[in-house]
Order: structure tokens, then sequence, then C-alpha cells
């Protein structure tokens, strides 16, 4: 699994788990358990936009890789035109 996937699985996780905190606080009218609750649903979603920043990084690198591949072809083309 993919370190970004893994920190958005852990993100969702975290979240649903705070929503649930959150709830049970609400029902039992603890306001410790709501806060808890809800710094762990905002502890989800920061994992999980950890994740979406490490797929933005990979789909850069990605992205550059293919540019410099290309240019390395178009130089190898001119070149290889010349030599002939």
């Amino acid at each position: 699994m993919a370190d970004s996937t893994k920190d958005h699985v852990s993100g969702a996780i975290d979240q649903t788990a705070g929503k649930i905190e959150q709830g049970i606080g609400h029902a039992v009218g603890d306001a410790d358990t709501v806060a808890q609750g809800q710094a762990d649903e905002a502890q989800g979603r920061s994992e999980s936009a950890w994740g979406h920043v490490k797929d933005a990084a990979n789909n850069v690198g990605e992205g550059i890789g293919d540019a410099a591949h290309n240019v390395g072809n178009a130089v190898g083309d001119l070149f290889h035109r010349d030599n002939k």
C-alpha cells in the first residue's frame, strides 16, 4: 500500500472515530469527550490532507521525469538526424 494511501485510510479512520466520540460525548453530556472527538476528527482531516500533498508531489515528480525523458528523446533525435 502506498504511503499516501496509508495516510488517507488512517485519516478517514480518525475522522470517523472522532465523529463517533463526539456523538457519545453529546449523548452523555461530556464536553471533554466532545472536545477530544473534535480533536481526533481534525487530526484525521490533517492526515488525509497530508496524503493528498504526497499524491500531488508524486504526480509532479512523475511529470518532471516524463518531461526529462521527452527532452532526452528530442535531443537524441536531433543528433541522430545530424549524423545521417
